[in-house]
């Protein structure tokens, strides 16, 4: 494998490819950024994770850094996914399940991305170990802090590593043309924890673990109660999430469901039901601004046409991406990989076809109009 800090023209054209096709499978994709990211140092961009690879995708298409991420090792099983993957700059880490005497395969990945960061280059970890479906930061590892702090201690050449929080929402994380939230938070310096480090390296792992914490809690909606979770969860679906018909109005509603979450979770358990939730929003301000949508039938009507030259696609890919795997968390992204392939050998098929009964200017517009049906289309999708 090339050195990962390298530019790579084949990560280049897939960056493309599949920034691309992310804008195609999402409605709206609302990328906000608190602070400036650090362009001269190495990085460790950490976020929650909810969406199995698009979690991953999405951050390395808008961060324009061209990083590495950690990836389950069993996804590498395939020859062919290897090498794609490999020269995506993704690296496997592997887990209990996968074998116990399969752990000790870390210590190299891990040695290759203490290099990485060694010479000035970016990665992407998440740093709760697995992906759940929950807008919920579950416990983080403590392999974010053990690779950066002792690779900064190890390190003379390094002034200094940035971990950058991110926080990652979705309108619906498994459907077809829904919104997506990327929110950055002000860098982390990894250095301020280096002395507690050196000093006692749990205490430092700890203080280091609980400012990325709370910085990750901050950028995402993150529901703290257990048994409570779906209450509050489908009030916030319902009421304040569903619908958004422009990039500043989710941008809106998002702030407004992670205030309402704080409040909540200063609730009593015992006061979280649907009929308090009901009855508190209604005396919001908010709450009248927010019930009333526009109708937007019309739209549905006018496009559902431009879905009938594209409808064998999309139901293949639906079709498989629900049937390949029991995890929902995959499924989306199954749904966007297969429909990277599939809509682009579909066109050439239409345009195929095309090519056999027009020509010239004829052909020119039935091939214009190839593109705009598929433009309609995903408006006809939208969630």
């Amino acid at each position: 494998m090339e050195r990962l800090d390298k530019f790579s023209y084949f990560y280049a054209f897939m960056e493309v490819w599949v920034r691309t096709a992310i804008h195609c499978f999402y409605k709206r994709v609302v990328v906000r950024k608190h602070f400036p990211i650090p362009q001269d140092k190495p990085l460790v961009y950490c976020s929650n994770h909810q969406n199995a690879f698009l979690d991953a995708l999405i951050i390395a298409v808008v961060t324009k850094t061209q990083p590495a991420s950690l990836v389950r090792a069993d996804v590498f099983k395939n020859p062919i996914a290897k090498k794609i993957l490999n020269a995506m700059k993704m690296l496997p880490v592997f887990r209990m399940r996968d074998g116990y005497n399969s752990l000790s395969n870390n210590d190299g990945i891990f040695a290759t991305v203490r290099s990485l960061l060694q010479h000035n280059g970016s990665i992407i970890i998440f740093p709760e170990g697995n992906h759940g479906e929950r807008k919920q930061l579950r416990p983080l590892k403590k392999g974010v802090g053990r690779i950066v702090l002792s690779t900064l201690d190890t390190s003379p050449e390094l002034d200094d590593i940035e971990v950058v929080p991110i926080g990652l929402e979705y309108s619906y994380y498994e459907n077809f043309r829904s919104s997506v939230m990327v929110e950055f938070g002000e860098p982390i310096s990894v250095k301020q924890f280096l002395d507690n480090y050196k000093e006692n390296e749990a205490k430092g792992l700890l203080s280091f673990n609980s400012e990325l914490k709370d910085k990750i809690s901050s950028l995402m909606l993150d529901i703290q109660f257990k048994d409570e979770y779906f209450i509050v969860h489908d009030f916030l679906n319902d009421h304040v999430l569903k619908k958004h018909t422009t990039a500043a109005d989710f941008t809106k509603r998002f702030e407004l469901a992670r205030k309402l979450i704080q409040e909540i979770n200063s609730w009593e358990a015992d006061n979280v039901t649907r009929n308090e939730l009901e009855k508190w929003w209604k005396s919001h301000p908010e709450w009248e601004e927010l019930t009333h949508f526009p109708n937007r039938s019309w739209l549905k009507f006018l496009t559902f046409f431009c879905v009938i030259p594209w409808i064998i696609p999309y139901f293949i890919i639906h079709s498989v991406a629900t049937k390949v795997t029991k995890d929902s968390q995959f499924v989306s992204s199954l749904k966007m990989a297969f429909g990277m392939l599939l809509v682009p050998i579909w066109f050439l098929i239409l345009a195929g076809i095309s090519f056999a009964f027009f020509s010239g200017l004829q052909l020119f517009g039935v091939l214009i109009g190839l593109i705009f049906t598929f433009w309609g289309s995903l408006h006809f999708w939208n969630d």
